[in-house]
């Protein structure tokens, strides 16, 4: 990585206050441009050495060392006197003679890194606005570069910062984090990240666990017809997005999705079992209705459907009430014949 000298700082001509009085204690604060993210400035061209930021001015109104920015990345400073009343901001500042900072789709940090474990890093301060979950990163370790996306990005004393790569691991050589120039917030990029879901390199919805939204569930007692029926008993639930005590799916990120149920109840010539796939936005996008009949005994109804949703629409089964009497729709053991009810609820993500 190349380094290169700073244009402010550097001239050994003192920094004044408002006064004409000479800086003296007064600050430079340097930052990522169009930022308020700190960003490192060193003290000679090899970069091994960082500047304090902010950067105390002596009693000669001048900085303690030389400052010079890494290549790649422009810079923000905000001068201040020794109380922090701003005096000058200075945005888009790069090195002298830097001629790459608009050559590369990655955003240089200019952040130190602290090695965690193969997933994980942390840095000093806030810094959850540059490294947001679902931006891309590239790091520098020991065995060359690698790259990923982050999943999860937390601030309490430090920014801890979870993330998962296209291969390989960090290791105990990070010296470097960058982030890919489109960030999340206000992106320019095509809305493929909603909520904790976004796409992958292999153009797959995804989560921080690799996963694809879907769920399977199924009903294990009795229940009267006419209302919502609530499927209790879960099979899986990839996305934790059905709720087993109120039978409601709620879309975890906007796409076109198979729904598919399958219902069983005792049909006689007062009863016709009618479900109906009712969605909070859609309305009712799939219905059947069984034949009365003749004979007591069980019936039942399959309803499937292909549907586009929003994010955070829902999804629930509902019934219309029996004609006459109480009828119930099987749970796990058909009341009458002992034999299985079969009774399901499913979703899953198609794309």
């Amino acid at each position: 990585m190349s380094y290169f000298l700073s244009p402010v700082g550097n001239s050994g001509i003192p920094f004044f206050n408002n006064q004409g009085i000479i800086l003296a204690g007064g600050k430079i604060n340097t930052y990522q441009a169009g930022s308020v993210t700190p960003a490192v400035t060193y003290s000679d061209n090899s970069g091994l050495t960082p500047n304090a930021n902010p950067i105390i001015l002596n009693s000669a109104g001048l900085p303690p060392a030389q400052v010079w920015l890494t290549g790649g990345q422009s810079y923000k400073f905000i001068i201040t006197d020794a109380s922090n009343n701003v005096l000058q901001t200075l945005d888009n500042l790069t090195g002298i003679n830097n001629v790459s900072t608009s050559s590369s789709e990655w955003l240089v940090t200019g952040v130190i890194p602290t090695y965690v474990n193969g997933t994980t890093f942390t840095t000093p301060g806030n810094t959850v606005n540059t490294y947001q979950v679902g931006r891309r990163f590239r790091a520098t370790v020991t065995a060359g570069t690698v790259y990923g996306w982050i999943s999860a990005s937390t601030f309490s004393s430090n920014t801890s910062v979870t993330v998962v790569p296209d291969s390989g691991n960090l290791d105990s050589g990070l010296s470097a984090v960058d982030v890919g120039l489109i960030s999340t917030t206000n992106s320019s990029e095509p809305a493929y990240f909603q909520g904790q879901w976004l796409i992958d390199a292999s153009n797959r919805w995804v989560n921080s666990g690799n996963t694809q939204p879907s769920f399977l569930a199924i009903l294990t007692a009795n229940q009267t017809s006419g209302s919502t029926v609530i499927f209790p008993t879960v099979i899986f639930n990839t996305g934790s997005s059905y709720n087993n005590s109120t039978g409601i799916f709620t879309v975890p990120v906007a796409g076109v999705y198979l729904l598919s149920t399958n219902l069983s109840a005792f049909i006689n010539a007062s009863f016709v079992l009618n479900p109906y796939m009712n969605c909070s936005t859609a309305g009712i996008v799939a219905s059947a209705e069984s034949t009365p009949g003749s004979v007591n005994g069980p019936g039942s109804v399959s309803l499937s459907a292909v549907v586009r949703l929003a994010l955070s629409e829902t999804v629930q089964i509902n019934t219309k009430a029996a004609l006459s009497g109480t009828t119930y729709i099987y749970g796990n053991t058909n009341p009458v014949s002992g034999a299985y009810g079969y009774n399901s609820f499913s979703a899953a993500l198609l794309y």
